[in-house]
Order: C-alpha cells, then structure tokens, then sequence
C-alpha cells in the first residue's frame, strides 16, 4: 500500500484530500502544523509521497522539505500554493508545484506523476 503525508493548515483541505486517496487505497495521513507533520515524518513509516501547502502557519514549507530529504530521503514532494513567485524564487530544487485551487483530480495526477511507472514498481 502506498503512503501519503499530506500537510495544510486548511485542515480541512488535507482532511479531504486524505479521504479521496484513502478512497483509492493509499494510506494517508495529514497534518494541519509544521509541528504535527513533523511527528509523522520522524515517528511514521516511511511515505511514498507527501504534498506539502509552501505556506503554513506563517512558515514556508522549507523545514519540513529538509526534514524529508533526511529521514525519508526516498519520499517524493508536491508542493502546493496560492502564493505568487515567492514560491518560484524560494524553490531553487525545482519541487514540482500545482497551484490552489485545485481539484482532487488533479492532486491525484499530480501525485501519481511523480511515482515511477507501474512497470517499475
């Protein structure tokens, strides 16, 4: 089963978006803090992928991109934003990027974008 860690402090963004990919089988856990998400990131078995909102609780999403680069190195990033370039100036490693709003839909083909092809899995 694949993981995924999804963070926005719009809990009720994350909560959403966490029961569409329960629905198509993933396990997935979110976090509305920095302070939540990391407790996951360092206490839950590694994620596939965690989509993560730039902006959180005033703090941009940079921590907790390290975070994962060191305990789960092999987790795959999706930011999200409804920010303008700051975003695009602040992401010297390219993180892939989908811009709120967003539909569910295209979180999905978003996530499943950065997994390797099925054949590969």
């Amino acid at each position: 089963m694949r993981r995924l860690l999804l963070v926005d402090d719009e809990s009720e963004i994350a909560k959403l978006a966490a029961e569409y990919f329960t629905a198509l089988g993933w396990e997935a856990k979110y976090a509305a803090s920095v302070a939540e998400a990391e407790r996951l990131i360092d206490k839950s078995e590694p994620f596939d992928v965690a989509v993560i909102d730039w902006v959180i609780g005033g703090s941009t999403a940079r921590g907790l991109i390290d975070r994962l680069d060191t305990r789960q190195p092999r987790c795959r990033v999706l930011l999200t934003s409804g920010h303008g370039v700051d975003i695009l100036r602040d992401n010297s490693e390219g993180v892939p990027v989908l811009r709120k709003p967003y539909t569910l839909r295209s979180l999905g083909g978003s996530v499943e974008a950065l997994l390797p092809p099925r054949s590969a899995r």
